[in-house]
């Protein structure tokens, strides 16, 4: 089944709860666009650039 998806259907709140209770783990930034996929059924293009700014630098 091929569904479509629109950049409505998702809240910035929703990848952040998401990246808040997962961001500190080692190896994070995966099981997060996992969860965002599983919540959300999709990686929205529109946020990606979210997570940037929620990763701690090497």
């Amino acid at each position: 089944m091929n569904k479509q998806f629109h950049s409505a259907s998702w809240q910035t709140s929703d990848v952040a709860k998401i990246v808040e209770a997962m961001r500190d783990k080692p190896g994070a930034l995966l099981p997060i666009l996992h969860a965002v996929q599983d919540k959300i059924g999709y990686i929205p293009p529109e946020s990606l650039p979210f997570f940037g700014g929620w990763f701690k630098p090497f």
